[in-house]
């Protein structure tokens, strides 16, 4: 398979994704994310590979994030912002920042909402939806596990004993 923005080397069980735009930091955009989120399908698919590890190519950056200056230019040449994956960085998470009204609106059924996700899924200021956590403990002992959450913001001790 012919890949632009990252390469896919395998050694037996071991998978290694290497970002591959090393001219940027190693930077993402919508469309590295998206070919990443494919190979990360094929892994997933694949119950031969059973680790997979992501490096990033040149010697000076693992990844700088976000692809800002392409953001930028989008945004002039387009009027908007570009296309963003709903799943995160190589399509390997899927947030929610409970600041974001977009975000509300998505846990409008937060079962529904979570109970398909697969991998990582990252909610941010979860202590604005304190209603959550006994869906999300539920949801985290299911077996077997499919996907874990990475709680974030205010999710102290006492709030999560709480719920």
């Amino acid at each position: 398979v012919k890949r632009e923005y990252c390469k896919v080397e395998t050694d037996g069980r071991l998978m290694i994704v290497t970002i591959n735009r090393p001219e940027v930091y190693n930077a993402m955009h919508h469309m590295a994310n998206d070919e990443m989120g494919q190979v990360f399908d094929e892994f997933a698919a694949n119950p031969d590979l059973w680790v997979a590890i992501i490096t990033g190519a040149g010697d000076k950056a693992f990844s700088s994030g976000n692809d800002l200056k392409y953001h930028s230019e989008y945004q002039k040449k387009h009027g908007k912002r570009p296309p963003m994956t709903p799943k995160g960085f190589g399509c390997l998470t899927t947030r929610f920042d409970l600041e974001d009204p977009s975000d509300l609106a998505r846990l409008a059924d937060p079962r529904l909402a979570l109970a398909s996700l697969d991998g990582l899924v990252v909610i941010d200021e979860v202590q604005r939806m304190p209603e959550l956590f006994p869906l999300l403990r539920v949801l985290a002992d299911a077996s077997p596990p499919s996907r874990r959450f990475l709680l974030l913001g205010s999710a102290s001790p006492v709030l999560l004993g709480d719920s």
